[in-house]
């Protein structure tokens, strides 16, 4: 007859380790669980976080592994382990979401702001109908405008590290690197990043002939020095590295509990909403896919960091070069670098896969819910259910006519 699992202290843990080694039925999900591409100290730290009593947020289930053995007051123990995974996904999913939502008032509040004192809540973006914004801000708002953009990140940073307190060298794993994995990866996410370029290409146009303007991001110019210096040292570099950190670290970490797959999907799904334009959504969350395969099989945030600050500046760059889209010449050197970038990628990918095996393939990580399953959980949620529908009307509301 086994134990009912309820447990939570640390004691009733180690009581659990001992028995574990005298009764080989019994499986302690949370440190027989193996990570991919992840050291000893990651998996010591994740085990003992989801281990830990107070933490309504990890999946921990010692259970009976031989089927339908019945656990007085409890039902069978392979129906508990579901019932505790789901249990835990439902928590995780609603702090997500809460999260997210709190990140999306306080990024509206800014927005309420800008438009009251400056007339401007988008100065980093402009239409592709030339109709655009202002390219020249004051150095005042351009030191509120990064202020803001890296708030909206630290606060979340902090929230996953002191709150629900992620171990840091979970949140930001950092493993020895092989390069051929990193040279792989990239090449995969700069064709990703060139092919999405001219499908956005492709979709503005579409979208202009039913009168919809397409907005995008350009560098944006202010009034001194100083403030143009702390514009680039902010939007090509801090918030590259925290938007890394925040979701291929905080997040994806936080979810890898219920199989990578799942958590690469999660991540990427939280980091596309955040945009809420019709015409990057779908860039963002495919890139976001290419960068969480490439921060699991590398077992390091760093390659996906240096990605995001590549592909940044290399789009501010050709955005500010095809802003004035009429100029003949500024097109074809857009082009021009694009399909340079092409070929390189191409190159790099056909290099990678005759001299290497496929070093994106994942090892199966199923848990006790089918990713199927895991997925409808996100409509189980109230709070899930919520984010969604404010992303929804947000995009719809976001999107602006000829």
């Amino acid at each position: 007859m086994a134990e009912n699992t309820g447990q939570s202290p640390e004691t009733a843990a180690e009581t659990e380790k001992e028995g574990h080694k005298h009764n080989s039925y019994m499986v302690d999900i949370a440190s027989d669980r193996i990570y991919n591409n992840q050291n000893e100290d990651y998996h010591a730290a994740f085990t003992r976080w989801r281990n830990t009593g107070t933490n309504k947020l990890g999946y921990r289930f010692v259970h009976d592994r031989r089927e339908h053995t019945y656990v007085d007051g409890g039902g069978f123990a392979d129906k508990q382990a579901v019932t505790a995974e789901i249990n835990s996904l439902h928590g995780c999913l609603q702090f997500l979401s809460m999260l997210m939502m709190m990140y999306f008032a306080f990024e509206q509040f800014f927005f309420m702001f800008m438009k009251t004192r400056y007339d401007h809540v988008f100065i980093n973006r402009t239409y592709y109908s030339l109709r655009s914004m202002s390219y020249s801000v004051s150095s005042e708002q351009m030191y509120v405008y990064c202020l803001v953009r890296i708030a909206l990140l630290i606060f979340p940073i902090i929230v996953m590290l002191k709150i629900v307190r992620l171990p840091a060298q979970v949140a930001i794993p950092r493993m020895k690197l092989d390069r051929r994995l990193v040279f792989y990866g990239f090449s995969v996410a700069l064709m990703l990043f060139v092919c999405f370029r001219f499908f956005d290409y492709m979709l503005t146009y579409m979208l202009q002939s039913i009168n919809i303007d397409v907005t995008f991001y350009t560098y944006i110019q202010t009034d001194t020095e100083q403030a143009q210096i702390c514009y680039f040292i902010c939007e090509l570099i801090i918030v590259p590295v925290l938007t890394e950190v925040f979701f291929r670290g905080c997040i994806l970490q936080l979810f890898r509990q219920f199989g990578d797959n799942y958590a690469i999907f999660i991540s990427s799904l939280a980091a596309a909403l955040c945009y809420r334009d019709i015409t990057k959504i779908l860039y963002v969350f495919t890139l976001g896919i290419a960068l969480g395969v490439f921060t699991i099989r590398n077992g390091s945030l760093i390659p996906a960091i240096v990605t995001n600050l590549f592909f940044t500046n290399i789009t501010l760059l050709l955005n500010t070069l095809a802003k004035e889209k009429f100029l003949i010449r500024n097109r074809l050197t857009e082009i021009s670098v694009c399909l340079v970038m092409l070929c390189v990628s191409f190159l790099l990918l056909i290099f990678m896969r005759i001299h290497f095996d496929n070093p994106f393939k994942l090892v199966r990580d199923g848990t006790e819910l089918s990713f199927q399953q895991k997925v409808r959980q996100l409509l189980n949620s109230s709070w899930t259910v919520i984010w969604l529908i404010c992303m929804l009307l947000s995009t719809i509301l976001s999107v602006t006519f000829i």
